[in-house]
């Protein structure tokens, strides 16, 4: 089945005009920037929907903190890197039900679905099925990629419910400086939303393919000063139907498959009193999995079924005028299970991992001297289980792998942020990772910003990064395999011209050596992985987004990159050459906002280029306490076609066209 989108292979001229032409039509939809800021005609209130979009002032929303750059809360025009901020208010504005959704929208990234799990391209990087393991997801600055795949969750896998995100960071270019392994190409940092006021609160969400979810939560102040806050969330779904080319073969099969079901259990405790912070997340994860090339077409009898559970206890404290001490404590555990239907045979093979986890980090933050703002700090991670089986559930239970592994990790890094004069600053960083099961791994970065004025930053960026080699990297490897290591450079110019308009350019190089890759060995016909594989990408993001004081939103940007692999790892075809999303967030009237966004992007591999259509319609919290909210994915229902799993045996994986969701929120 063909992608019904456009093919913007090798036409940057079209996409550019497809970009130009949405932005005019959405200027024409607001007011002039002159007129929203200062009519003689009253300005008519913004919609408290776009609450959080206009309570700030303007430019603070265009220069918000973040704290994933460097581990410390500062200015994004501050920090070390080009960070992009999606705002709560922009989720709910765009109806983003996912991580990935809202990922979309940010420059230089591509995400694809195989209707299981999502996965994320950066700056000319993209490897389906690598589960997001070269990318560093975390919660409240607390990493949560697993320790058996090394995972970042993104898609309904995400532990936590999107509901309660105050922000998301998304930080490019290479982070091991700062967080060690897997921050290979970006960091995404999720900052959950605070508390609020007592009560109760809610949600009740239905859509395309019966799916429901029903979340509830609370807040209760305590009057020694402590705060609770529990969410809870159930999601059941059957699934809707998918096409899959590659299954139809009529009359045996017709190649639409509807072994897509899901159910999904998640909770969220927080408990803050004083100095201290104490934080549960867990999630539970049942899938239904029809897409897999080697699956016996749409039987039931294949699934996934991931669990995690995060545990966090954190202290902070001034030790001394200008000088915090931070002290954490976190534990993990991660499980999966697996059972498959081959189509091979009629034996139903079962793939189980466990990974659990514990450590502490201890840091300092001060600004004691003058003109330096600086974080240093240790961290011991000790892994007592990594382990990874996968057998057939035959009478001999014939095992193919059974690996029991554990790891310890201490690292020490430091970062200073140091004032050369008025207008620049200097960056130097470095972290230092032992690894008891790999080499030592030492990881540099430079950055150094130049402020000609206030309104223009120009920005030069250098880091290193790495990735040791997985659980599930081994099982196939001959024991040769070592860490994968990315260097990378950028250049940024972010301009702010007023407090309504925010323009930015990046140029990027990034090269990539080592990168696990798996062929067939001769002399023993048996897949074996091997660091193969070099990855050169470079390309240039452009962005800009206006604000209005209506409360309105308008964001655009485009991104041009080039990839090229050795051949080994062949997967810069992959990556898409062009990138372009155009957001639109347009009140109403005093509740009602619409949100519109375009995604588009080229050919990836043999999927060709897309431009999908959103559209979202929603309201604010009314005095009854309540609010409503509709939307719906791919409008003119294109249904694109992402990567698939096999280049020969499933090239393309066809997405679901036209969804809806309707959502009902409300407080007490």
């Amino acid at each position: 089945m063909q992608s019904s989108g456009p093919s913007f292979a090798g036409k940057r001229q079209l996409l550019a005009a497809a970009l130009a032409t949405s932005v005019a039509v959405a200027l024409a939809a607001f007011p002039s920037p002159g007129h929203a800021a200062g009519s003689d005609e009253p300005s008519r209130p913004p919609s408290a929907k776009v609450d959080a979009l206009a309570a700030l002032p303007l430019d603070t929303l265009l220069d918000m903190e973040v704290t994933g750059a460097s581990r410390f809360a500062q200015r994004r025009s501050q920090s070390a890197s080009s960070v992009t901020v999606i705002s709560a208010a922009e989720i709910r504005a765009f109806g983003w039900r996912t991580l990935a959704d809202a990922l979309t929208s940010v420059k230089g990234l591509q995400v694809a679905n195989d209707h299981t799990y999502s996965y994320l391209g950066v700056r000319g990087f993209f490897a389906q099925g690598d589960y997001n393991s070269r990318v560093l997801l975390l919660i409240d600055g607390n990493r949560i990629n697993e320790n058996v795949y090394d995972m970042a969750f993104l898609g309904t896998d995400f532990p936590l419910d999107i509901e309660l995100v105050d922000r998301i960071e998304f930080i490019p270019g290479q982070g091991s400086a700062i967080y060690g392994a897997n921050a290979l190409f970006a960091v995404v940092n999720v900052i959950t939303r605070e508390s609020g006021r007592d009560g109760l609160e809610g949600s009740l969400s239905t859509g395309t393919g019966h799916h429901h979810i029903v979340r509830v939560g609370g807040t209760k102040r305590l009057e020694n000063g402590a705060s609770i806050f529990a969410s809870a969330s159930r999601t059941r779904a059957r699934g809707p139907e998918i096409y899959l080319a590659e299954y139809d073969n009529p009359p045996a099969t017709d190649g639409r498959a509807n072994n897509t079901y899901e159910q999904r259990k998640s909770l969220y405790l927080r408990a803050e009193q004083g100095p201290w912070r104490a934080s549960l997340v867990h999630a539970e994860r049942l899938k239904g999995a029809a897409t897999y090339i080697d699956f016996a077409f749409n039987d039931p009898r294949s699934y996934y079924h991931d669990t995690e559970t995060l545990v966090d206890l954190a202290w902070e404290r001034e030790l001394a005028e200008k000088t915090r001490a931070q002290l954490r404590g976190f534990a993990g555990r991660y499980s999966f299970d697996g059972e498959y239907a081959l189509s091979s045979t009629p034996v139903i093979n079962r793939e189980e991992a466990l990974g659990q986890w514990w450590g502490v980090d201890a840091r300092l933050l001060s600004t004691r001297w003058s003109g330096h703002m600086l974080v240093a700090g240790v961290e011991f991670q000790k892994a007592p289980r990594q382990n990874i089986k996968s057998f057939d559930l035959d009478a001999a239970q014939t095992t193919y792998w059974d690996v029991q592994t554990r790891s310890t990790r201490v690292s020490v890094y430091a970062e200073d942020q140091a004032s050369l004069s008025d207008r620049v600053t200097l960056t130097l960083g470095g972290r230092y990772d032992h690894m008891s099961n790999g080499p030592s791994a030492w990881n540099p970065r430079l950055a150094l910003n130049w402020k000609p004025n206030d309104q223009l930053v120009a920005k030069f960026i250098h880091g290193s990064a790495y990735r040791l080699p997985n659980r599930s990297d081994l099982v196939y490897s001959d024991g040769s395999l070592h860490s994968e290591k990315v260097r990378g450079n950028e250049l940024a110019l972010e301009w702010q011209p007023g407090n309504r308009r925010r323009f930015s350019l990046s140029w990027y190089h990034n090269a990539a050596r080592h990168l696990v890759a798996g062929s067939i060995d001769p002399s023993t016909l048996l897949w074996v992985n091997r660091n193969v594989g070099r990855l050169t990408a470079e390309g240039v993001e452009l962005e800009a987004e206006q604000r209005f004081a209506s409360g309105a939103l308008l964001r655009a940007n485009a991104t041009f990159q080039h990839a090229h692999d050795t051949g080994e790892l062949p997967i810069a075809q992959y990556a898409a050459r062009q990138i372009g999303n155009v957001l639109v967030a347009l009140p109403l009237d005093e509740r009602w906002t619409l949100g519109m966004d375009l995604n588009a992007a080229s050919r990836r591999g043999q999927a060709a280029g897309y431009g999908v259509f959103n559209l979202t319609l929603s309201q604010s919290i009314d005095a009854r306490g309540a609010s409503l909210a509709f939307g719906i994915r791919d409008v003119f229902d294109r249904r694109p076609d992402d990567p698939g799993n096999d280049p020969t045996l499933q090239p393309r994986i066809a997405q679901l066209g036209r969804t809806w969701t309707a959502r009902l929120d409300f407080r007490f």
